[in-house]
């Protein structure tokens, strides 16, 4: 169980929704009282059909607590951690504070304004700032430069995967053309053969393609772990996978049909 010492309004100042219950005041602040505002984790794990207000908490051998709010789960270490059970208590003395300011405007000028009002109150005060912007993408630089690599090898997969798709269906449908040069001798419309070889191309990539979709999700959940708001089955992952291939398909089935049928059958006939 996590556990952290916060001021009045942490909550509010962080956008932490409040679901139940009170935010700490400066009276629990100021007399180090024993009360405590748990996350949904912590609550639905020690109390799951009681009211949690007014319940006590212990934490290791730590002072009790009696509850008197409760706030939405959030990420507290990294953005792939499972919902934590947590606790805040209200902040009493100590000698390093991280102090948490929310403005409207630019966050660097409101930085130097906090730093020169610090100093003011004591010069020799070591002040380190940051915005919580610069301490998220900090934090999200290894997870995106993985699924940078993740995404790149991916794309180059699928690029691989086109260019073989369009040369073997194209390479079988030009070994078809003394059957193209057949059926047309024996009176077919060429708008006939090309939906032919199409439907018959597309037939085959549809068949690749639901088998490659059932191994992808048999092996998804292995990925859980590298995944951040996206789920091992996504669906819009798959439909446009599914839709390159299929266009894919299509068009190493037409361009060459299209061409085989402008052949004279008699020349059509001759082909090796």
């Amino acid at each position: 169980m996590g556990i952290s010492s916060v001021r009045p309004r942490y909550v509010e100042t962080l956008g932490i929704p409040l679901l139940k219950g009170r935010d700490f005041n400066e009276r629990d602040s100021q007399e180090i009282s024993g009360v405590a505002i748990v996350n949904e984790t912590l609550a639905h794990r020690l109390w799951p059909s009681e009211e949690v207000i007014g319940k006590r908490v212990r934490r290791e051998g730590l002072s009790v607590y009696e509850v008197v709010g409760i706030a939405r789960d959030v990420k507290y270490r990294s953005l792939r951690e499972d919902p934590t059970p947590f606790i805040y208590v209200p902040l009493g003395h100590s000698d390093m504070i991280y102090a948490l300011v929310r403005t409207r405007g630019g966050p660097q000028a409101l930085l130097r304004v906090a730093e020169n009002e610090i100093h003011v109150l004591d010069e020799n005060m070591v002040v380190k700032s940051r915005t919580l912007d610069e301490l998220v993408q900090s934090t999200l630089w290894l997870p995106r430069m993985s699924a940078t690599v993740a995404g790149g090898f991916s794309l180059l997969g699928l690029l691989l995967a086109t260019i073989g798709l369009y040369g073997v269906i194209s390479y079988s449908v030009t070994c078809r053309t003394k059957e193209i040069g057949i059926r047309m001798a024996l009176g077919a419309a060429k708008s006939d053969v090309i939906k032919l070889i199409m439907r018959q191309g597309l037939a085959l990539t549809l068949l690749g393609t639901v088998l490659g979709i059932g191994a992808a999700l048999a092996v998804a959940p292995l990925l859980q772990g590298l995944l951040y708001g996206v789920s091992p089955a996504d669906r819009l992952t798959y439909v446009t996978a599914s839709v390159v291939l299929a266009t894919v398909a299509l068009l190493a089935s037409y361009i060459p049909a299209r061409r085989a049928t402008k052949v004279d059958p008699m020349v059509a006939l001759r082909h090796e």
